[in-house]
């Protein structure tokens, strides 16, 4: 609706968005130009107006005790009107858990589904104001020499500056979709809400208003889209007067234990009817549909609660209740104080923005009611799916990381019931995993960074042939029991933030984890674990398969030696040159310029490989190094792949044994070997490459020990075979003179 389109009852609101325009839909009429003579230099990236407000503001009783009985009456009127879906969201809002670290601006039950929906990332929203003259007031940087009276300013902010208040900072960490669907809900609500006389608290008003021209937004790096109408406005309020969000804040956190607002908040009820989903659907419908147990083999459901559907409506209705109240209490106690004295009045977005902020931070700040809790609870349960799966990264540090439903102490502090958790003596008799109370706590092979966990719970046992297959692709395999005191376990490291939280089975019980781990003895590689989890009693702990060298140390076994392929994780590390894709071959007893030729280049144009990095197109090459005392010419291609062609490997074999190892981004890992100009063998390893009665006598003592089978090390098994069918092998001296010496020819 056009503001001269407007009820004369909102002249006053109208009036206010024709001040404070936040449309972006460029100058407001009659505005001067925003460049020009005397403008601020583009390089300042701050308000020259404001000082940062104080992070905690001082309200006068006598300011609550006046506002408190007109902000009781606006409460019930105010809280019918929240949509129900994000007042169940506020209402699940909690303080920290001080033993768990669990808390935090989404409650407790982030990654539930159930908390807020905050944004991976921030767009940064940036204001373009314009100053008109007028001599500065309190409102004034007077540290800012350049500030002129009269003088024009076009100036640039961008959001996140150390300034913002914690209301703005909070408002800042909801989606934009709960503040857009709280303005829209509102808005003419508090356009119409009566002014409540009170001492004003603000100090004098500024002399001229600042009138916001535009407001762009970018998208971050979480790509979470624009900021809403509310923050930008309330961004620009505080730069009019600064600290007026905090003493909002103040008001709802003393309005909230004041008799008359109390009693408003006990019959705060949001509005009946939602167009959106309250909540996620129901897991425990999704387990209905595939005949899992609703409830999970431990635990039961609260008195009085008969089934999921129950559960989650008796949560959903004391959630929007507790929401409902205290965004309307916010909402209206920032409309007394921004809107009740002799300022000139902020626009609605900014009343529904601080009041929205502040009722989020109060509701962080304070522990939720114990039947919401109980009730949040029973739904998590009845709603976690069965069996459940999920991963990521998590954060290792001193060789440690957890499923535990408490902070994991940091290194070196002392545990009364498990020691000291950088003990080795800790893993003694696994040497991967440990039961501690509350959880367990793995080592890693990796002393800080991340590893990739993934995390199985499931309803029963796994299947004894799963075990066999498992062999194959992990190092360490253990088994341990340990015992939830609560359930809701999550995945972190020692001193940080959890990672996957809540994701722990959620019953208190007795549990068997089986851990599982590869790559802990290789430091340039993706370390990874799984950890599964199945009720089940207590029993001892089992090594079921232990072949890292990190694992012997740790039991006090001697190490065992270093299979064959080894000695070829530096090409094909993460650190290699050669990582993501690369041909390898390898010709015994030729020139150097005959297997050149054979590929099809010109050994007298030479140049070196790293000089092709800036080269817009540098497919088709290779670099060639004779090694004489080997008899052997090495032959790379970066990307490339012509020495695994038939026709390629079979021109070169008749200069002598050849044998090539492809590699791509795609997993595809070819091994050929050839002779006296005949391909002898050649397929995927792992897939077509022949084995057993396939190959012949003279192939069969080069395979001998390497599991071609594996998917795992594929690539250096390949480079084995490569130099026990030829009788030389890559070495990184080889690969460092490839890379770097004029040995590089292009192909064709």
């Amino acid at each position: 609706m056009a503001d001269e389109d407007r009820p004369a009852g909102n002249e006053r609101a109208a009036q206010s968005r024709r001040m404070v325009r936040l449309s972006g839909r460029g100058p407001v009429p009659g505005a001067p130009p925003a460049r020009g003579p005397g403008a601020m230099p583009a390089e300042v990236s701050r308000w020259p107006l404001g000082q940062p407000a104080a992070s905690a503001a001082v309200v006068p009783a006598d300011l609550v005790e006046a506002v408190a009985g007109p902000v009781g009456e606006m409460v019930a009127g105010l809280a019918g009107l929240v949509p129900a879906a994000v007042a169940a969201r506020l209402g699940r809002l909690r303080a920290p858990d001080p033993t768990t670290s669990a808390g935090s601006v989404a409650g407790a039950d982030a990654g539930s589904g159930y908390g807020l929906d905050r944004r991976s990332g921030r767009s940064r929203a940036s204001v373009v104001g314009t100053v008109y003259e007028g001599p500065p007031g309190p409102w004034a940087d007077p540290e800012r020499s350049s500030f002129v009276p009269g003088r024009i300013y076009n100036v640039r902010r961008t959001w996140p500056l150390p300034g913002d208040s914690r209301v703005l900072e909070m408002l800042h960490s909801l989606a934009p979709a709960i503040t857009d669907r709280v303005l829209g809900a509102l808005e003419v609500a508090v356009d119409a809400l009566p002014e409540v006389a009170h001492p004003g608290v603000l100090g004098p008003a500024p002399a001229r208003q600042v009138v916001a021209r535009a407001v762009s937004a970018d998208m971050s790096r979480g790509g979470a889209g624009i900021e809403g109408e509310a923050a930008p406005a309330v961004q620009l309020l505080e730069q009019l007067c600064p600290g007026a969000s905090d003493v909002v804040a103040a008001l709802v956190s003393m309005l909230a234990e004041h008799p008359d607002v109390r009693s408003a908040l006990a019959a705060a009820e949001p509005a009946p009817v939602s167009p959106y989903p309250a909540s996620p659907p129901s897991a425990s419908r999704r387990r209905a549909s595939t005949g899992l147990a609703s409830t999970g083999p431990v635990g039961a459901r609260p008195d009085g609660v008969a089934d999921a559907a129950g559960t989650a409506r008796r949560e959903e209705e004391l959630a929007g209740r507790r929401g409902a109240g205290f965004v309307a209490l916010g909402v209206a106690a920032a409309a007394a104080v921004l809107r009740g004295d002799e300022r000139p009045p902020a626009s609605t977005a900014a009343v529904v923005g601080v009041g929205l902020g502040a009722a989020a931070l109060y509701l962080s700040s304070v522990a939720m009611p114990v039947g919401n809790a109980e009730a949040l609870l029973a739904r998590r349960r009845d709603d976690y799916p069965w069996p459940h799966m999920c991963s990521g990264r998590v954060l290792v540090q001193e060789h440690r990381f957890g499923l535990v439903e408490r902070a994991l102490p940091a290194p070196g502090t002392p545990d009364v019931d498990s020691g000291p958790f950088d003990d080795p003596a800790l893993f003694a008799e696994t040497g991967l995993v440990a039961a501690v109370p509350g959880g367990v706590v793995v080592r890693s092979g990796r002393a800080e960074g991340e590893v990739r966990v993934t995390l199985r719970v499931l309803a029963e046992p796994p299947p004894a042939s799963s075990l066999a297959e498992l062999e194959r692709h992990w190092d360490e395999i253990v088994e341990v029991s340990w015992y939830a005191d609560a359930g809701f376990a999550s995945l972190r490291g020692p001193a940080g933030m959890p990672h996957l939280l809540g994701q722990g089975p959620p019953w208190p019980g007795d549990y068997r984890l089986r851990a599982l781990a590869r790559r802990r003895d290789e430091a340039d590689v993706d370390e990874s674990h799984e950890l599964w989890v199945w009720p089940a009693p207590p029993a001892p702990a089992r090594v079921l398969r232990g072949t890292d060298r990190l694992g012997h140390r740790l039991r006090g076994e001697s190490e065992p030696a270093l299979p064959p392929e080894a000695r070829y994780r530096f090409v094909v590390g993460p650190r290699s040159v050669l990582h993501e894709g690369a041909t390898v071959t390898v010709v015994s007893g030729a020139d150097r310029d005959e297997v050149v030729r054979a590929f099809g280049a010109d050994p007298a144009r030479a140049r070196s490989l790293r000089s092709l990095m800036d080269e817009v197109d540098r497919d088709g090459w290779l670099a060639a190094l004779a090694v004489p005392e080997a008899g052997a010419v090495v032959v790379i291609e970066e990307n490339g792949f012509a020495g695994s062609q038939p026709e390629t490997l079979a021109t070169l074999s008749r200069l002598g044994p050849a044998a090539s190892m492809f590699w791509n981004v795609k997993a595809m890992a070819r091994l050929s070997l050839a002779r006296d100009g005949r391909i002898l063998a050649a397929g995927e390893l792992g897939m077509d490459f022949p084995t057993g009665e396939e190959i012949g006598p003279d192939i069969a003592p080069c395979l001998a020990g390497l599991d071609l089978a594996s998917w795992r090390d594929r690539r250096a098994i390949g480079l084995v075979v490569v130099e026990r069918f030829t009788g030389y092998g890559l070495c990184p001296a080889d690969l460092d003179r490839l890379w770097n010496d004029d040995l590089a020819h292009r192909i064709g």
